[in-house]
């Protein structure tokens, strides 16, 4: 099915819905489609086909974000290399800084999903993907100028490089294990609780000659960070010391 078909089949379902609303007064933003903004902020579990939830949007919103804030640092820091570039960049555009801009704009509440399933907005992951959703929705709706705005807006650039370790503690611990020869860093799932819709992993990661360490989070890739950064600091940093 088309998007020309998607827009047919559910154009008024998207009126006057409490959530869209409350999306535009949250974000400042007046949508002239309203169907994109009820996409951006529709859910699989409540949308009627898969192609109709803001899955797609958030495709094209996170590369729509990575133009913009390369755009952006590369103008903004003429002096800075490659390195510092990308720093800079994986501070602003991971999933845990986009889920903060989510809930600084209290765009969580905005989630349309089925009933039964409220904890889905708290999702870190879910609140990351509404983010780079609304990106795409209002770029299609107005423009680039318009995205870029909004970006920038809400995301904060500052004048201090970011601490890679803190900001990108798996990217840390690898260059630092390349750096000492000592292979790539090893991470596995040593554990999982919780439920389908609030699951908690537990990740191991381990690297020759050192002890592992382990990690919790609500997602693998959060579980994987803590890791590496439990593993810089019991290691790497002692060794500093």
């Amino acid at each position: 099915m088309t998007d020309s078909d998607n827009r047919a089949q559910y154009a008024q379902s998207a009126d006057n819905q409490p959530e869209m609303l409350l999306a535009e007064g949250l974000t400042g933003y007046e949508f002239s489609d309203k169907i994109l903004l009820w996409s951006a902020l529709m859910h699989s579990s409540a949308a009627p086909l898969p192609s109709q939830s803001y899955e797609r949007l958030e495709f094209f919103g996170d590369r729509i974000l990575a133009l913009v804030l390369s755009d952006w640092l590369y103008r903004a820091f003429p002096d800075a290399d490659q390195g510092e570039l990308t720093t800079r960049f994986h501070a602003l555009a991971r999933k845990e800084y986009l889920a903060s801009i989510c809930t600084k704009l209290g765009l969580q509440q905005c989630l349309i999903h089925e009933k039964g399933a409220a904890n889905l907005s708290e999702r870190a992951s879910v609140q990351a993907d509404m983010i780079e959703a609304l990106i795409a929705a209002i770029y299609l709706d107005g423009g680039l100028e318009a995205a870029a705005a909004f970006i920038k807006a809400h995301w904060q650039v500052s004048e201090a490089a970011p601490d890679n370790v803190s900001e990108n503690p798996k990217s840390a611990l690898q260059e630092w294990a390349a750096a000492q020869k000592l292979g790539l860093p090893s991470y596995k799932l040593v554990g999982q609780s919780g439920s389908d819709h609030e699951p908690n992993f537990c990740i191991e990661v381990s690297l020759k000659g050192f002890s592992p360490q382990t990690g919790l989070g609500r997602s693998r890739k959060i579980a994987e960070r803590e890791a590496a950064a439990a593993f810089l600091k019991t290691h790497i940093r002692q060794d500093k010391a």
